[in-house]
């Protein structure tokens, strides 16, 4: 399931496809990001990981009736600080040895970020 949120987006992946999933989304990474640098767009792809429950269905009345996914997963997997991609421990943990090789522990809060990504978002100033 994929939910459009302005210039976001929300995609939802089944526990069994964790590793697929999160695999798939470094590929995206890497060629959105090379996308961006070719024509010369100073911008890229900041994923962001989180795995919980979810309510999912169908809300709202009449036409604006639409599928949709909401809970505190959801918010959780927004707030997560990331520079490119960032996964919480929930989400690392259903990831395969293979795949947890992709990522290095940040703290605080723990998150797993790409051994790539920096540790500080370009924003935080240093004290």
């Amino acid at each position: 399931m994929v939910k459009f949120i302005g210039d976001a987006t929300l995609a939802v992946f089944p526990r069994e496809q964790a590793d697929r999933a999160v695999l798939g989304l470094l590929e995206l990474k890497s060629a959105s990001d090379l996308f961006m640098r070719e024509h010369g767009w100073e911008c890229h792809l900041v994923i962001k990981v989180h795995f919980g429950p979810v309510a999912a269905g169908h809300f709202g009345a009449g036409v604006g009736r639409r599928y949709d996914v909401l809970g505190k997963t959801v918010n959780v997997a927004a707030r997560l600080e990331a520079t490119g991609v960032a996964l919480s421990v929930e989400a690392f943990r259903q990831l395969g040895p293979e795949a947890r090789r992709q990522f290095k522990k940040r703290t605080p809060p723990i998150t797993y970020i790409r051994q790539e990504d920096s540790h500080r978002p370009r924003w935080a100033k240093r004290t």
